[in-house]
């Protein structure tokens, strides 16, 4: 059993620049429009693999193993 993943990049296609200058001294007028186009679509597939009947293994603390080892009965 698998999973798939959609990822999307810039989906509202907001990456534009745009420069507008004007210099009145020297009558020079400059537009310039930039619009990239890196929208991009990822489409992942993922499956897990290995054992998953692995038998549980009961940590014990530092301090239980003392308590354990200190015991007088």
């Amino acid at each position: 059993m698998g999973s798939f993943r959609l990822a999307i990049n810039d989906l509202p296609n907001t990456n534009n620049i745009m420069v507008d200058t004007e210099f009145v001294e020297y009558q020079i007028h400059t537009y310039v429009d930039y619009f990239w186009r890196n929208r991009t679509v990822t489409i992942t597939y993922s499956r897990p693999f290995g054992n998953k009947r692995l038998k549980a293994v009961k940590r014990e603390s530092a301090l239980e193993e003392d308590i354990n080892r200190v015991k007088v009965e």
